[in-house]
């Protein structure tokens, strides 16, 4: 709101929507005024607010693969030992339906697949077709373990990819092999892109004030206010873990987990996890979408006020004095952060739940999940005495398989806040010296001026 002296009432509206029936954007507003003391004063007010809701990547899957898989370019073929010009061929070409070959939304574990192992590499249950065994010491062969993914029933089943990049950008035959790109199309692994925002949902409200009376040409008081709020709400992507040890430094997941399910067991140790249940672990990749993507949820509120008198006096000198104080107050939420240990560093949420253990006879609380066989499991840190009522076991078996209260457990929302405000007193005298002496070139303009300012500012985050 600019104009000093509005009058009359204004008001104006508008929608709009995508042609896909999202993004829904709102705005209105309305402006009014009047003058009063025979034109001498003067206020206004003005109003609005606006919302504009939120595109997340699932919304468009044509466009992010959050479904179907990435449309991106990627590596495809080995460049180990290319020559510094090239060798005509393309190092990546664009494809469509990419996905990460190494995590997967349920689970994702990598068979044993050893080149020194003859049997093992005709076992195409545990090794790609691609692998090629031991030749030499400057051919050691490479093993490429197949990939299995926990299902939503929980069974550990073949991620069968249409096109694993491992098998041709792997530089074969190298002293030192190694695979270009993990990533694949088809198969089970995650598409990275099933949680988080294209666009942030966003919502603003914000009032205007502008008043003045002009008692004299002198003296004339005067006030501006401002007052703004913003919420806005955005997510990203979920925790995960590729593998448990390397992402959260935890030991990876026991092979007798009261969740595992016997044939998924078995399926670990027909491609060479878990030989031994009872001690034995084994490392799995994890894209925890059914943990929920993590996100802020923010709010933003800005305040101002200028105060202050103006005038004319000794014909033409002007003044003006003013008093502009303005604040600004930040609080967000930071949500579904995995919480590994409590403020004095002892193991609590997740390090907890997700040592899963099957529960003894004698366990007695009502702390508990049942399997797919319907025998309670219990965090592992109670197996002897319930030391830890509020702790739930964590299902992390195939999408969708952890309960409301385990998930409750093992998120954790923090909060930060914020503030920063602004004092500034100024005081300016403009005009000339015509009425007092004058230059051959005319009378001296002059500006005299002076400011007062103070800052603050401060944070802090809250667990």
């Amino acid at each position: 709101m600019l104009k000093r002296d509005f009058s009359g009432l204004k008001i104006a509206g508008q929608g709009s929507i995508t042609s896909r029936g999202d993004r829904g954007s709102y705005f209105g507003s309305l402006t009014a005024g009047k003058n009063f003391a025979d034109g001498r004063g003067n206020i206004a007010i003005a109003l609005e607010y606006s919302k504009a809701n939120a595109v997340y990547n699932v919304d468009r899957d044509d466009l992010t693969g959050a479904y179907s898989g990435r449309n991106q370019f990627n590596q495809s073929e080995t460049t180990v030992g290319e020559p510094a010009a090239g060798n005509g061929v393309p190092d990546n070409q664009f494809y469509r339906g990419v996905r990460n070959g190494s995590i997967a939304d349920g689970g994702l574990v990598t068979a044993v697949c050893n080149p020194t192992v003859a049997a093992q590499l005709a076992d195409l249950n545990r090794c790609r077709a691609s692998s090629t065994g031991f030749v030499s010491a400057s051919n050691p062969g490479i093993g490429i373990g197949q990939r299995y993914v926990f299902n939503s029933a929980g069974q550990l089943v073949l991620s069968n990819p249409s096109l694993d990049f491992r098998d041709i950008t792997t530089n074969f035959g190298a002293s030192s092999p190694s695979s270009g790109s993990s990533n694949t199309i088809g198969g089970l692994g995650s598409t990275l892109m099933n949680t988080g925002q294209l666009l942030p949902s966003l919502e603003r409200y914000s009032a205007n004030i502008l008043a003045h009376f002009d008692i004299s040409d002198a003296f004339q008081p005067f006030v501006e206010a401002k007052y703004v709020r913003i919420y806005a709400d955005q997510e990203g992507q979920p925790s995960f873990f590729s593998p448990i040890s390397g992402t959260l430094g935890l030991p990876e997941l026991r092979c007798n987990n009261g969740f595992l399910t016997a044939g998924s067991l078995a399926t670990l140790q027909s491609i060479g996890r878990c030989v031994n249940p009872a001690t034995d672990r084994f490392a799995t990749s994890r894209f925890n979408t059914d943990f929920g993507g993590r996100g802020e949820l923010h709010k933003r509120e800005t305040y101002r006020i200028v105060g202050g008198v103006q005038g004319t006096f000794n014909d033409d000198w002007k003044y003006e004095l003013a008093v502009n104080y303005g604040q600004y107050d930040e609080h967000y939420d930071s949500l579904n952060n995995l919480k590994l240990a409590d403020l004095a560093g002892n193991d609590d949420g997740f390090t907890l739940a997700y040592d899963a253990v099957l529960a003894p006879a004698s366990f007695s609380g009502s702390n508990f999940v049942l399997n797919s066989t319907g025998a309670k499991v219990i965090c592992a840190v109670n197996s002897a005495t319930n030391t830890r009522p509020d702790c739930v076991p964590i299902n992390l078996f195939g999408v969708g398989a952890p309960s409301a209260a385990a998930l409750k457990f093992v998120n954790t929302t923090s909060s930060y806040q914020a503030r920063a405000t602004e004092l500034d007193v100024t005081l300016n005298v403009t005009g000339d010296t015509s009425q007092l002496f004058e230059l051959p070139g005319g009378p001296v303009k002059f500006n005299v001026g002076g400011e007062y300012r103070r800052e603050t500012a401060r944070s802090h985050s809250m667990l």
